[in-house]
């Protein structure tokens, strides 16, 4: 077979730190990089790549998995079906250096009609928000966060979303300190945390789901008020694995996955646990998600100037007033890792917003419909950016195939605004190869409190 001609896609030569912050300090953190498919090690890999490359065997894959494999590819990079992801950093000429820096461009997509720009409510600083007509409920707020206001939430996603009372995945297996891997990992770095297994000195009972926060696809029908008793079920735990060794906390970082805030969501079953205590939501998080939603236009989504129904969520027109996030993710990404298709629908109420927050490297995510047949669209969600699913869209599939190397932007790694770099270096290092979201949502409507039915026993429930 002939050697494939390959795309000359050199990613641009890394910026020298800015003078905002002490050189000795931003030197220390190095963001990743785009691909390079004219190095030799590139070469070097895709060669070894197409030998041992098997085509897939049958062309019967779904609409969704197909977009899927396209934007995972590693050789070559998929450069071109990035190209024609939604992105609406473009049409903020205050986000061009950090486009252009962050190498990856998509389309802006107002010239095909793609997008409908709505201004956000007063006390937004006259920014805009955007809606998709082909994706009813789906509203896009890029650069909703400001630098500062990222950097918080990278500190409070780290340092209080991911310790006890709150779940996350490496609980399952390793004895966490209470206040935390991240703590751990600053104050006691040579502390080594044993695994739980080996002090327990017995395996646990359960599904398990694996070290690695592993997500089985699990076809669970939509909860509803009727469902309210299997919620208060306690769930089984998962087993923790026999097989582990201490490790540094360092060590564990990378294999942080996810944290549960709010309302427990219990992964084996796909379904939340309101056996257990209910924590709050961290406040820097409850605040943003809360004001995402007031600062929304719901008429102009609900009831577009055309005159035309956009799609139906019941209790729209109160969000801005009665929207109380319950429950909610921290999803930590390392540069290859995704999210497969999936729907959410845990919640009762499942039309009310589910606010997504996107810090550090840029994705790729996908939003298709109510199966996967459906073509989904590919949006390019940048650091800063919130994404807002309401009504009929909230039951449809989407997922994240792709986190984009070489995209984080220098206000989390050089640019301060006068910041201490001695402080944030260390999360500038953990954002040099990670993205974080956050996402939040309301389980209950109105009138049905996630603290008061947590309370309750299952056989009470009528």
């Amino acid at each position: 077979m002939p050697e494939p001609t390959l795309p000359a896609l050199a990613p641009p030569s890394p910026p020298p730190p800015s003078t905002a912050s002490p050189a000795s300090e931003a030197s220390d953190i190095h963001p990743s990089l785009p691909p390079d498919t004219t190095s030799p090690s590139y070469r070097k890999a895709l060669k070894r790549h197409l030998a041992t490359f098997q085509p897939a065997s049958s062309p019967s894959l779904s609409a969704f998995r197909d977009a899927e494999k396209r934007f995972k590819c590693r050789f070559p990079p998929p450069r071109e079906e990035v190209s024609g992801a939604l992105d609406l950093a473009l049409l903020d000429a205050g986000r061009g250096e950090e486009v252009r820096e962050g190498w990856w461009v998509g389309s802006p997509g107002v010239d095909e009609g793609r997008v409908r720009e709505v201004r956000l409510q007063e006390g937004e600083g006259g920014r805009k928000g955007y809606l998709v007509p082909s994706v009813p409920g789906l509203v896009i707020l890029p650069a909703f966060l400001l630098p500062r206001e990222q950097r918080q939430l990278v500190r409070c996603c780290l340092q209080e979303a991911a310790k006890s009372p709150n779940e996350t995945n490496l609980d399952t297996h390793y004895l966490v300190p209470p206040d935390g891997l991240w703590a751990a990992a600053q104050e006691r770095p040579g502390e080594e945390i044993k695994p739980r297994a080996a002090v327990l000195h017995a395996p646990e009972t359960g599904d398990d789901d694996g070290e690695k926060g592993r997500r089985t696809l699990i076809a669970n029908p939509p909860a509803s008020a009727t469902s309210v008793a299997n919620l208060l079920t306690p769930k089984v735990s998962a087993a923790s694995s026999p097989n582990l060794s201490p490790a540094l906390p360092a060590q564990l970082l990378p294999k942080l996955r996810w944290a549960n805030i709010g309302a427990s969501y219990h992964w084996t079953s796909k379904s939340y646990d309101l056996s257990r205590a209910v924590p709050a939501i961290p406040c820097e998080i409850a605040d943003v998600c809360k004001r995402a939603v007031r600062a929304v236009p719901w008429g102009e989504v609900y009831i577009p100037s055309a005159g035309a129904a956009a799609g139906q969520a019941p209790g729209w027109e109160s969000w801005t007033e009665d929207y109380t996030p319950d429950a909610g993710i921290v999803n930590f990404y390392g540069l290859a890792d995704t999210l497969m298709a999936h729907i959410d629908h845990s919640e009762v109420d499942c039309s009310r917003p589910l606010v997504s927050l996107s810090l550090g490297h840029a994705c790729v995510f996908l939003l298709g419909g109510a199966t996967r047949e459906t073509a989904p669209l590919p949006i390019l969600l940048r650091s800063g950016d919130a994404l807002i699913m309401s009504g009929p869209c909230r039951r449809w599939y989407h997922g994240v195939p792709r986190v984009l190397e070489g995209s984080l932007p220098r206000s989390l790694w050089d640019r301060l605004e006068g910041e201490d770099a001695r402080e944030w270096a260390p999360f500038g290092r953990y954002l040099a190869r990670a993205r974080i979201n956050v996402n939040v949502r309301q389980v209950f409507p109105p009138g049905m409190k996630v603290e008061r039915l947590s309370a309750v026993a299952p056989e009470d429930v009528s």
